[in-house]
């Protein structure tokens, strides 16, 4: 007995199907507090991106493998599980510490983060390809002095920057910077971006309109932003963003698809007897007021922020296992009433149709059932057409695609050889290379597998790869 799959659903007025969307708008209420990390040890220094597959990554430090390493996980809304298990990004016997992630223009992660592994701390990083992690990671800064907490950024221009502080100068700390226009290729000599006799530490950067970079940094315990040209030339020299009777640590900056910029950082002693909280301020053409967003008796420490954003629609229904279900919504729009016929397809495939009595100004709603038994492998476009009515003048609304693409997929089939390289994206028919990854991940469960793989392989979706995962992909071998 197969399943339905909803793809489709809203409003067809004047014959036009419409998603339900979501409108950005600024944020006024905040979620609870929700934890993310659960081991005994102490979890630091957070970092998030989005992916543009609209995963969420963030990386940190921990010490629970007796000394500070690198870990992340990843958030996929379309997982049943949505977050991943916590995975080890580094495992050297040094301290690698304070890292930040980030998704390059050709779809890779970079990590860059700090480590002493050379006997003083310096910056390194590393690339995750979609496959795997670069297996010995890049030392980008050699100088003796301590080189730490790094941001990493790609410009609208394909221009890499990775941000750092040093205490290279002799004083307590400055800001330095690097880039590379040939994704880490080659980079620039690192150039001093403050220049006094404070302490100058933990930048955080992000690009603005595509012609500015923001810089925000702490100085001392103030917060300072500066920004800059694209070709490294000051357009605004240091400026103090934030000052208080205590200590305001740890900026964090991004900006919006719609130019506003948003600070966040932890910072104490506001209050009589309060512990660090977390506070935030924006940008809209003038600074808001520092606003508290934590309100814990409890340290809260080091934020990271960015914006998320709605990928677009993708259904995904398995042949045979799933059928679709379309809804269509239509309205008659003129005067008098008509017998409206209507049309669904798949591509070029119909669907179905139907036929009906529609007076002046009603609604109708009609449901199609795609049966997928036998239908090819790949994504199709959805579409909605009514036939033109005698007398009907207006017909630019009698035909539109849905925006939700539907992806019809093989069971079993879980993996595409590209460029030499498996890749989790299927790639049509079910052959040897999907039963050898489902076997190499053969045992492992949702708290242990790959973050990647794991779901992949775990064909039934009961959180394990065993013996079930096999035998379903044996079943459909040699499918296409």
């Amino acid at each position: 007995m197969s399943r339905e799959k909803s793809v489709l659903t809203g409003s067809f007025l004047a014959i036009a199907i419409i998603l339900t969307s979501i409108i950005p708008v600024q944020a006024v209420d905040w979620s609870p507090d929700m934890r993310l990390t659960w081991d005994g040890s102490d979890d630091w220094h957070p970092s998030i991106t989005q992916a543009s597959d609209g995963r969420i990554w963030i990386v940190w430090h921990s010490q629970r493998t007796g000394n500070y390493d690198i870990f992340y996980k990843t958030y996929d809304a379309s997982l049943v599980h949505p977050w991943s298990p916590d995975i080890g990004l580094t495992t050297d016997t040094s301290v690698d510490r304070t890292p930040a992630v980030t998704q390059m223009a050709d779809g890779k992660i970079w990590v860059a983060w700090s480590s002493n592994r050379m006997g003083n701390y310096d910056i390194y990083y590393t690339i995750y390809d979609g496959v795997s992690w670069l297996i010995e990671p890049e030392r980008l800064t050699t100088n003796p002095n301590a080189d730490d907490f790094p941001s990493i950024l790609q410009d609208s221009d394909g221009k890499i920057w990775i941000f750092w502080s040093s205490n290279r100068m002799g004083d307590p700390g400055e800001i330095f910077c690097t880039t590379s226009a040939d994704n880490g290729a080659n980079w620039s000599t690192p150039t001093r971006l403050t220049n006094n006799q404070a302490d100058d530490w933990r930048p955080n950067a992000v690009e603005l309109a595509g012609e500015e970079i923001w810089i925000v940094w702490t100085r001392n315990d103030d917060l300072y932003y500066k920004i800059l040209y694209k070709n490294m030339s000051e357009k605004m020299a240091d400026t103090l963003l934030s000052k208080s009777s205590g200590q305001n640590w740890h900026p964090s900056i991004t900006c919006t698809n719609s130019g506003i910029v948003w600070v966040v950082w932890d910072s104490d002693r506001r209050d009589v007897g309060r512990n660090s909280d977390i506070f935030y301020k924006i940008y809209d053409g003038s600074w808001s007021t520092d606003t508290r967003l934590t309100q814990s008796a409890e340290n809260d420490l080091m934020p990271s922020i960015a914006e998320t954003s709605e990928i677009p629609s993708h259904t995904i229904a398995y042949r045979g296992e799933e059928d679709v279900s379309i809804e269509v919504v239509t309205q008659n729009h003129g005067t008098e009433d008509e017998v409206v016929t209507i049309e669904c397809r798949a591509d070029t495939t119909l669907v179905g149709s139907a036929t009906f009595n529609l007076i002046a100004g009603q609604l109708w709603v009609q449901n199609f059932i795609w049966e997928t038994s036998e239908t090819s492998s790949g994504i199709y476009i959805v579409s909605a057409t009514v036939a033109p009515v005698p007398g009907e003048v207006n017909l630019g609304d009698n035909s539109k695609d849905a925006p939700s693409t539907v992806e019809i997929r093989i069971v079993g089939d879980v993996c595409r050889m590209q460029n030499g390289v498996l890749t989790p994206v299927p790639d049509g028919r079910v052959d040897l290379d999907d039963f050898m990854v489902a076997v190499g991940q053969f045992g492992l469960t949702y708290l242990t597998w790959d973050p990647v793989w794991g779901p992949q392989c775990d064909v039934n979706d009961d959180d394990v790869v065993d013996i079930d995962d096999i035998m379903i992909i044996a079943l459909h071998f040699g499918e296409t």
